[in-house]
């Protein structure tokens, strides 16, 4: 994607130097060959003197003429246009990389106190923190702790580099122009249950539920007291998971602080709610095309979270992004320690996977009929063809033989029903 958008812009900028060549030439042929004004139907008067013949540029350089040609700035202003237009592009790649760069750094010195104090690996074999996978993407790694296998962390930056992007994300803003980073955290299976837990700012409930089929099918819109429901929205089909979790007084504060307020709902609510997306989903987000890949489903757990302006940080800013840090270790064990449902809830969600799992074999069921249906009618057809270009006679003796073919399918039909009954 990133190769097809860097074509894009070299097209487009190929196209308006050739643009603005063509109109160049127009004025040059303009003023070399200016209109005559003619009059009445008289033909134009004869050239008188010979026209002399073009000299290439081997030859003017060699007789030195071509010295005597005055260049002046004009001359060159398509090649100081194309000059000026690799130098744009390539002055916002370079500073836009230097600036992913700062960001990543940042956010790594800002939450590494963290990771450290509860992880007992963090980063890679050299010790760095975040390691950088493309201009704006960075990877950060860490293991050694209960309740999780480990957590792989993806550092987005916003797409500061590229220069279309930059342009397009002025006009369409969206999540892909700031800075974010996803936590997609391998859990202890044995730990929790198989449920759907989902949150998200509550402006975009209505997209995450028209594009993820999980979420659709299993879960449910839930308002839990205490719970900052104007501004997230919780979609689950585990509410004794949901209202532990509410329960839990640090993690219930870390909730409210990411949308700028304490406890109480008081304070300064900030214009983008940092927990972008939270999910602990044992459930395929597209719909399956058969019954198996429900049954065969992974459960994830994945936390993504907004960054604040990482060039504009005060010291607010800055403990948000360390709670946010500490939200997802807080989590982490609040799934380990509440995420096994009672027996109860367990046998009820289980119950609707297997009821999901059926109405997708029925789906496959219909599906091959209708499909067997189809061919058998080509078949039929086909073979209405056949008789038809016979004669009269061949085509009785073809049709007594199909008769008689039938006849024996469905005698077999009936033992097998007999067999089965007995």
């Amino acid at each position: 994607m990133k190769f097809a958008r860097s074509l894009v812009f070299l097209f487009l900028l190929f196209s308006l130097s050739c643009v603005y060549a063509s109109s160049e030439d127009v004025e040059d042929v303009d003023e070399e060959f200016p209109q005559v004004q003619r009059t009445g139907s008289s033909p134009p008067p004869p050239i008188s003197q010979p026209v002399a013949p073009k000299k290439d540029v081997f030859t003017l350089i060699s007789s030195g003429e071509i010295s005597k040609i005055p260049f002046t700035l004009s001359d060159f202003s398509h090649e100081i246009f194309v000059l000026l237009f690799f130098g744009l592009y390539g002055w916002f790649h370079f500073t836009g990389v230097s600036a992913n760069k700062k960001v990543a750094k940042e956010w790594a010195e800002l939450t590494e106190n963290v990771w450290k104090k509860n992880f007992a690996h963090v980063g890679d074999k050299s010790g760095e923190l975040v390691v950088q996978d493309s201009p704006r993407d960075y990877i950060f790694y860490a293991s050694g702790r209960v309740h999780c296998r480990y957590i792989y962390g993806f550092l987005k930056c916003a797409p500061r580099h590229d220069i279309l992007s930059r342009v397009t994300g002025i006009f369409l803003p969206g999540p892909d122009n700031y800075d974010r980073v996803t936590f997609n955290i391998a859990l202890n299976d044995e730990e929790s249950s198989n449920f759907v837990f989902f949150i998200c700012p509550k402006h975009r409930v209505k997209e995450f539920l028209e594009d993820r089929w999980d979420l659709e099918n299993f879960g449910k819109l839930r308002e839990i007291p205490g719970f900052p429901n104007k501004h997230y929205a919780l979609i689950t089909d585990a509410n004794e998971f949901a209202q532990a979790l509410v329960a839990e007084p640090k993690l219930l504060k870390l909730f409210w602080a990411s949308v700028g307020l304490n406890e109480k709902g008081e304070g300064q609510v900030i214009a983008r709610p940092m927990i972008e997306s939270l999910e602990i989903i044992d459930m395929p987000k597209k719909k399956p095309t058969n019954s198996d890949q429900i049954k065969s489903a992974q459960k994830r757990c994945a936390i993504t979270i907004a960054l604040p302006r990482m060039d504009r940080l005060g010291d607010i800013e800055k403990q948000r992004i360390v709670d946010m840090a500490e939200f997802v270790v807080t989590m982490i064990d609040a799934i380990g320690q509440f995420g096994k449902l009672s027996v109860e809830a367990s046998n009820k969600l289980k119950k609707s996977r297997e009821n999901a799992a059926y109405q997708l074999e029925k789906e496959e069921a219909k599906d091959v009929k209708e499909e067997l249906s189809k061919k058998k009618a080509e078949a039929k057809k086909q073979r209405e063809e056949e008789l038809s270009k016979l004669s009269v006679e061949a085509r009785r003796a073809a049709e007594e033989k199909d008769r008689k073919k039938e006849e024996r399918k469905q005698k077999q039909k009936n033992q097998r029903k007999g067999r089965m009954i007995l």
